[in-house]
């Protein structure tokens, strides 16, 4: 995470080691709980192996809301931030290493070093921009366009994921799915 702090972030090495000294390992199994719904998000984890989900749950479907490959870090942004509880979970798709540390501790970081609120705004901005992406491709491109899309970020990591999970992220049904799947298939085929 340090590599990620100093170059993605422009942290200096010394600045890097500190936020990097607040995070703890921790592992979940498939199924696993970073976050519950109805409680309020007090840490952020760094994910290092595996693949995580952020659902809401409607009756007794899940909504997935995103995807978190490694090298991402994982919050519920909204409880994070205003101290309430989230209508989201976090959860482990597979077996999956994080770094996780804690609010309190963060802040208690930030009240030493200005860095970390420099920090903390680059990863909101990174956050905003991602949600603004999210929002404009559901709105403007058909589900084809955000599958391939998603295809492009991490294409050996998508091709991981249950259908049905898939299919939620990209608001349509299983079976619309399997069209675009055969469809892509069929035009790669005679290409």
């Amino acid at each position: 995470m340090v590599k990620i702090l100093i170059d993605r972030y422009g942290l200096s090495p010394q600045q890097a080691t500190d936020f990097d000294g607040l995070f703890s390992a921790r592992s979940l199994q498939k199924g696993g709980r970073f976050h519950e719904a109805g409680k309020v998000c007090d840490q952020v984890g760094y994910l290092e192996e595996g693949i995580l989900k952020c659902i809401y749950v409607r009756g007794e479907q899940e909504v997935v809301d995103e995807f978190v490959f490694p090298g991402s870090l994982v919050t519920c942004y909204h409880s994070f931030i205003t101290n309430t509880p989230s209508r989201k979970a976090i959860v482990a798709i597979s077996g999956s290493q994080l770094r996780i540390a804690k609010k309190k501790d963060i802040e208690t970081l930030a009240a030493k070093h200005s860095f970390v609120e420099r920090l903390s705004r680059r990863i909101t901005e990174e956050h905003f921009l991602v949600v603004h992406d999210k929002l404009e491709s559901l709105r403007l491109e058909d589900a084809t366009t955000r599958y391939l899309n998603l295809l492009q970020k991490a294409p050996e990591r998508v091709l991981l994921l249950p259908q049905y999970e898939l299919a939620s992220y990209l608001n349509v049904n299983p079976e619309t799915l399997s069209r675009i799947r055969k469809k892509l298939a069929t035009q790669n085929a005679f290409s």
